[in-house]
């Protein structure tokens, strides 16, 4: 086994601890965020354990997947793949409220790293797409890249303008939604897609599932749930440029029935 040693001593420290725990406060609920070993050490003892998923779930191999009390996810396709391959937890579907007035605004939730060559170029003609339109744009950097301020982003994608805005890493990706309510969320392999079709908002994806990433464990299908760019720029253009909200409400259905 990989790190066999490292992982059993540090399993074991976990079953001390948490077998102190169990002792001190036998009522205790625990929260994980998916940590295999120090889940295991507290369900071994009877500690309700909660597992909170802080992303879109893939694939799991029951045979290492805690036996979690109670476990919480973005989707209803998430919660019934892992009633289908035998999770025996109570499972629960994250509330979201739905966007009632919208502004012409978008947010872009970005990966890690923008590459080079066409993955800029396709961000910049989708952002040029709204902006022509008097759309007001803005970045939510990632978690994991919160080091790169907005003008690294003008920077890499050669954007010399004042119309993208920086949204507080403070806030989650629902609470952004929530307090923009735009009426297009831009991402690629993103929580946020998801978030934004459950909130009533539009989800468009910059990934291209051919090329890009193969999703084969993926068990939220973003590409079905998605408008896809640059391949279904004529449907964006048309809801954007289109006055009132018939046609934004129709694609909206259709991506939630798909």
């Amino acid at each position: 086994m990989q790190n066999g040693p490292e992982n059993i001593s540090v399993y074991t420290y976990l079953k001390i601890f948490f077998e102190d725990v169990y002792k001190k406060y036998p009522d205790s609920v625990i929260y994980s965020c998916g940590a295999t070993f120090s889940s295991y050490a507290a369900t071994s003892f009877g500690l309700k354990t909660i597992n909170i998923y802080h992303g879109l779930i893939e694939q799991i191999d029951l045979s290492t997947y805690p036996p979690y009390d109670e476990i919480y996810v973005y989707s209803e396709y998430e919660k019934r793949y892992l009633e289908k391959v035998g999770v025996k937890s109570d499972i629960y579907v994250y509330p979201f409220e739905k966007i009632e007035h919208y502004t012409d605004s978008i947010i872009i939730f970005p990966p890690t790293t923008i590459q080079g060559g066409v993955e800029s170029k396709s961000l910049r003609d989708i952002i040029s797409l709204f902006e022509s339109n008097k759309y007001k744009v803005f970045i939510k950097k990632h978690p994991l890249n919160i080091s790169w301020s907005i003008d690294t982003w003008r920077k890499k994608l050669s954007i010399n303008n004042d119309n993208i805005h920086e949204v507080s890493n403070e806030l989650d990706g629902s609470d952004v939604i929530k307090d923009i309510s735009p009426k297009f969320v831009i991402g690629w392999t993103s929580t946020s897609l998801c978030e934004a079709l459950n909130m009533g908002v539009i989800p468009i994806t910059m990934s291209n599932y051919n090329k890009e990433y193969n999703g084969q464990t993926d068990v939220y299908p973003i590409y079905r749930k998605s408008l896809l760019w640059p391949s279904n720029c004529s449907v964006i253009n048309k809801i954007i440029c289109k006055s009132g909200q018939g046609l934004y409400d129709n694609v909206l259905s259709g991506l939630v029935s798909k």
